[in-house]
């Protein structure tokens, strides 16, 4: 083999090397990463709303990764009362009704005392949803007093923006994205029209950011940089011994 064609060779060996690297990184390891830094900054996210609560009574100042679906239950150690508090809204519940009040009286209970068994006579599942349904008189006999206290204006939107799909003659489906600042926000509608109704379905996701990825990256760059001079230096020792030397061993000779 002459000395253009091993150069050749060595060139499209590590290029073909790197390249396997960079598809295993890539397809192997990159999702693995994903998930486990998503994982831990999850947990980081909710201990800090957890602290931030138990010291504010609210998610001032917190960067909230899903706010529609993130909520705090409080309850007090004694009375009837529960408290549920989001980015949108406030709840105060009182209840009314005798069951539901002592399934929470024995449940204070027992967060007061993690000793004390639980008595799951108190829980009636049939019951209690029954007492739950709509029926004659429904509000004046609902089991809870709610108390709304509504924070809507508290969330700006913006950079809204609007996309229009046509999958098949019948099927028309819009797509709405807006952001809070941190996250991105996506609702999707599908419109059919058929000849005595029309069908409307809605979905609602949590858009992808790239922020999300970068620093996975970033993290794994040290790793890719070792691991890539490691391979030159190696496929360089290789490349030396196969064109090098003879050039070497042909110019001693002479």
């Amino acid at each position: 083999m002459n000395l253009s064609k091993k150069n050749l060779f060595y060139s499209l060996a590590i290029a073909t090397v790197i390249v396997s690297l960079i598809i295993c990184y890539f397809s192997l390891m990159l999702p693995s990463l994903y998930v486990d830094y998503n994982r831990e900054k999850n947990v980081e996210a909710i201990y800090e709303l957890q602290l931030n609560y138990i010291k504010n009574k609210n998610y001032d100042d917190l960067v909230l990764r899903n706010p529609s679906a993130t909520i705090t239950l409080e309850i007090p150690k004694d009375g009837n009362e529960l408290y549920l508090y989001n980015t949108f809204f406030e709840i105060q519940i009182e209840l009314k009704d005798e069951d539901f009040i002592n399934l929470l009286n024995h449940l204070q209970e027992k967060i007061n005392n993690s000793d004390k068994e639980w008595d799951d006579s108190l829980i009636d599942v049939d019951s209690l949803i029954d007492k739950l349904l709509p029926k004659e008189d429904f509000f004046d006999d609902y089991p809870f007093e709610l108390k709304f206290k509504f924070n809507v204006g508290e969330l700006t939107f913006k950079d809204p923006e609007i996309r229009f799909y046509q999958r098949t003659d019948d099927i028309f489906i819009t797509e709405f994205s807006v952001s809070d600042g941190v996250n991105n926000f996506t609702n999707y509608m599908a419109f059919t029209t058929e000849n005595d109704h029309t069908t409307i379905t809605m979905m609602s996701v949590m858009s992808p950011d790239m922020n999300d990825i970068r620093p996975i990256i970033f993290q794994s760059l040290p790793m890719i940089v070792v691991v890539t001079f490691l391979f030159i230096l190696i496929f360089s020792q290789i490349f030396s011994n196969g064109i090098i030397q003879p050039i070497l061993k042909i110019f001693h000779h002479v």
